[in-house]
């Protein structure tokens, strides 16, 4: 099969037809290109909108100035294991050594990066952020595959959705949802089911898509795939669709079903998002699991904006037209107008017949209170005063102890002993739930942070350190939490998880919101509260220190100092009464 391969620069205007690759972790959309480095023909991952391209090579990321686009239709990105390259799989050329070198793509820290496979070493190598990233789980580029009524063209500016079913080959430009918790990854897809149109999650390294409905997680083995390339992924907050939301289908009762996804338990899973209970419904292993925080599917190639319910969507009556004008009466005097005539009031008919009352009684009048007036100030002169006399007045009565009956007053109760222990900081706030955790063991409906940099799940948490009671990141898959402290991350084996469901992230202003969850203390007692924020392709938790006016982030053994853009985590019911979180 002849390839066309053309010759471009991060300067030069994006060609028709290049061959979509992925996106960065910042949704910038990828392209595959081929260029060469040290003697090797290299697969390069191209992005127009940062002007610029990178090779992975001998550990490192070598940004190229002169590439060349692959441009053409029909081709589709198949799951791969190890060494087994498919036959039509698109190779770029051959290494210095004569090794065939094909074009891969994989997950990482949020993107979906274009890089190398070489068969001889069963894996995929992507460049990332000055790296060479080794990754086990890839897709590898093809060309053909599936029937061409199966895969059609898609247009560049619009998304489509293609039939498929368990068996078949991905389409082009099928939209990426997320991975599984064992890392496989996840497209976009929809079925019916009862009359319902479910979003689905189509996972082909399972052979098998799946939905969910009322509870359950329902599998399907034919559906349809969403295909595009104007696709990204926004965070839905406050739970507001936004105009350019992707719409999915409609349900039994003609409510819209919109895309979402969601992180839980180690996957970022694609659901369907529900207006009327302003959740995420998620399938995962068996059942359906419901989410508070999620992130939208939109049309970026449409202006973003937001839904706003409307009272009735019938349609406005028409006013009632107006009266009649009568033409103004010429005044022959331009400087003065024609007087305003009065309006005749209404005639009102004769006034009812009086008839007699008895003249009531008089009330009686209250006896007016003796008026109290204090004596006026005397003066009294040396010469009349009278010192008293010893013995004019009766001597004090003095009761011997052993005269006294404690019969007649009982005895006071003794006073109440209050025990203060010195155990671990208890917060007054009655609504958080903190749980012992350890490496080893991470508490059901853990409160879910974000994502390291490799796609670790981390939770929040927090651990004493140095006289303060600090929020800090859990990460289950290194059995292990961090917090930081002046200037270092800091490794904690004993530490508490919060837990619950009333937890939402939103934007922080001036480092805080109202529902603030406290996370702890300082030695001081200065209010340290949970934020989190991106850096490096995580989503990474810490503590904002409001008289810093900052967040700070344990990350790469070193805290990190966050000054804008970052979150707070917040009671949900009290961020939407807009009334602020009473602590202690």
């Amino acid at each position: 099969m002849a390839q066309n391969w053309l010759h471009s620069s991060p300067y030069a205007p994006l060609p028709p037809k290049a061959v979509v690759g992925g996106y960065d972790s910042d949704g910038s959309p990828i392209y595959v290109g081929r260029s060469f480095h040290e003697g090797d023909c290299l697969p390069t991952k191209v992005i127009p909108s940062k002007r610029s391209a990178f090779v992975a090579w001998a550990g490192g990321e070598h940004p190229k100035a002169h590439y060349e686009l692959l441009l053409g239709d029909g081709y589709s990105w198949q799951p791969c294991f190890g060494p087994n390259i498919p036959p039509n799989a698109i190779s770029t050329g051959k290494t210095s050594n004569g090794e065939a070198v094909y074009v891969g793509r994989g997950h990482y820290a949020n993107s979906l990066t274009v890089g190398k496979v070489l068969p001889s070493h069963g894996c995929l190598y992507i460049p990332y952020q000055g790296g060479e990233i080794k990754l086990e789980k890839y897709e590898v580029l093809v060309y053909g595959g599936g029937a061409p009524e199966a895969a059609p063209l898609i247009d560049l500016d619009d998304y489509k959705w293609v039939h498929s079913s368990a068996y078949s080959s991905l389409p082009p430009n099928a939209v990426v949802g997320g991975n599984d918790f064992d890392g496989d990854m996840m497209y976009v897809g929809r079925a019916f089911h009862h009359g319902d149109m479910l979003v689905l999650k189509v996972v082909p390294a399972k052979k098998l898509a799946f939905g969910s409905w009322r509870g359950e997680e329902v599998p399907k083995d034919h559906f349809e795939i969403l295909c595009g390339r104007n696709l990204v992924w926004r965070h839905c907050y406050n739970h507001m669709i936004p105009d350019n939301a992707v719409v999915c289908g409609t349900t039994s009762l003609e409510q819209p079903v919109y895309i979402g996804r969601g992180h839980y338990e180690g996957s970022l899973t694609v659901g369907r998002i529900s207006k009327v209970h302003k959740a995420l419904f998620i399938p995962f292993r068996g059942v359906e699991r419901r989410l508070e925080t999620y992130e939208i599917l939109v049309d970026e190639k449409q202006s973003a904006g937001w839904k706003v319910e409307l009272a009735s969507t019938d349609p406005l009556p028409s006013p009632p037209p107006p009266p009649p004008m009568t033409p103004e009466k010429v005044c022959p005097y331009p400087e003065l107008k024609a007087p305003m005539p009065m309006p005749v009031p209404t005639p009102m008919g004769p006034p009812p017949p009086y008839t007699p009352v008895a003249t009531p009684m008089p009330m009686p009048m209250p006896t007016p209170m003796p008026s109290y007036l204090p004596p006026k100030p005397g003066f009294t002169e040396a010469t009349t005063y009278v010192p008293p006399v010893a013995g004019a007045y009766p001597p004090s009565q003095i009761i011997p102890a052993s005269t006294y009956n404690s019969s007649t007053y009982p005895p006071p109760p003794p006073p109440a002993t209050i025990v203060v222990t010195a155990t671990t900081y208890q917060p007054s706030n009655r609504f958080d739930k903190w749980m012992p955790a350890s490496p080893a063991y991470t508490p059901g409906d853990a409160v879910h942070a974000g994502q390291d940099s490799d796609m670790s799940t981390i939770y929040v948490c927090r651990a004493f350190h140095n006289g303060d009671f600090i929020p800090g990141k859990a990460i289950p898959g290194r059995s292990s939490a961090y917090i930081s402290y002046q200037g270092q991350e800091i490794h904690k084996t004993n530490f508490e998880i919060l837990v619950g469901q009333h937890y939402i992230w939103v934007p922080a202003i001036d480092g805080y919101a109202p529902g603030a969850v406290e996370g702890g203390r300082t030695s001081s007692g200065e209010i340290l509260y949970i934020g989190r924020a991106h850096y490096h392709g995580s989503l990474t938790c810490g503590k904002i220190h409001r008289s810093h006016g900052c967040l700070y982030i344990p990350y790469g053994g070193r805290e990190i100092r966050i000054d804008g853009g970052y979150e707070i985590l917040v009671h949900r019911e009290d961020y939407y009464r807009g009334g602020q979180y009473m602590g202690y």
